[in-house]
């Protein structure tokens, strides 16, 4: 599945209306996701999300990573609170994290001060 990248989504938009239209993104792509039934429209929203959690932390974060690797941390810190069928799909296109994970499990902030690669995963029961 090819997913749609827009690197340049939220660099339109001034320093003062950016972190608006970032959490609006986050929400709007959170919607999507729930909303639709359909495996590539949630695949697709779910990447989006990402983009706008990679945007806020570029935002925040001096240290943060390139868009490529944040997803391979973002899709390892998810696992077992998103479906693993969608996180799959996402790292057959990015590749899968190898090192340490700077991501807490659960969440989407950037934190070089951890390793949390040995963290347990949480189990929501939503495993397919």
């Amino acid at each position: 599945m090819k997913l749609r990248l827009n690197p340049k989504r939220f660099s339109i938009f001034s320093n003062s209306e950016r972190a608006d239209k970032i959490e609006h993104h986050i929400e709007k792509s959170i919607k999507k996701f729930f909303w639709s039934n359909v495996f590539k429209t949630k695949t697709q929203a779910l990447f989006e999300e990402i983009e706008g959690y990679y945007a806020r932390n570029k935002e925040n974060q001096s240290n943060i990573c390139d868009f490529n690797t944040f997803i391979k941390h973002w899709t390892e810190a998810h696992r077992g609170v998103i479906q693993d069928i969608y996180l799959d799909i996402i790292e057959k296109s990015f590749g899968v994290l190898e090192g340490p994970l700077y991501i807490m499990r659960g969440t989407s902030s950037w934190c070089t001060k951890q390793d949390w690669r040995n963290t347990p995963r949480p189990n929501r029961g939503n495993n397919v």
